[in-house]
């Protein structure tokens, strides 16, 4: 048996968080769903020597299928989810305080909301409090806009940001976090 390591994303530098993954063999039968982490990334173990998998990324009114070639060894696989049916949003910024200073290493997380959707990004801000964080939806699923609210757990206090507007693409984002 072995390691599948799987990375999901929009381009390589726009990882894809929280995206829900059911596997299924060849013929149909289900094995698992998995969650990718902030960093887009999963693993699967225990994989069937000798086996393909497919890959079905499931929404309201689509599924996206990825096809991976057998499995005959421990792997890593990029996986780039793009084209005309898909619509990307990417959150790039700073995480801030209330004071305007940037949150370096930080758990967070940002709840996506708009007509029909709703999804939660978990992320950490790196050593100078930058994110970078991004998700896709179909277009059949895309609304025009999509609200963006953030929320930590900071000092044992939960600190949230205003809501903001995002729209597909690339979005400046700088929550600030405030009691």
């Amino acid at each position: 048996d072995f390691e599948l390591n799987l990375k999901f994303q929009t381009s390589p530098t726009s990882p894809i968080a929280n995206l829900r993954v059911d596997v299924y063999r060849p013929n149909n039968v289900f094995l698992n769903t998995f969650f990718t982490d902030n960093t887009g990334e999963a693993t699967l173990i225990n994989c069937s020597s000798n086996e393909a998998l497919i890959l079905k990324m499931v929404f309201a009114c689509d599924t996206i299928t990825y096809n991976l070639a057998p499995v005959t060894q421990t792997r890593t696989e990029v996986i780039t989810l793009s084209g005309a049916g898909i619509q990307t949003y990417n959150l790039t910024g700073t995480l801030l305080a209330c004071n305007n200073q940037p949150i370096a290493n930080q758990a967070f997380q940002v709840f996506l909301t708009g007509p029909g959707n709703f999804i939660t990004l978990n992320g950490v801000s790196g050593t100078q409090g930058q994110i970078n964080i991004s998700t896709v939806f179909p277009n059949c699923q895309t609304p025009a806009n999509l609200n963006a609210q953030t929320t930590a757990y900071l000092n044992n206090l939960y600190y949230i940001s205003n809501t903001s507007t995002i729209v597909p693409g690339i979005n400046m984002y700088n929550p600030k976090l405030c009691d």
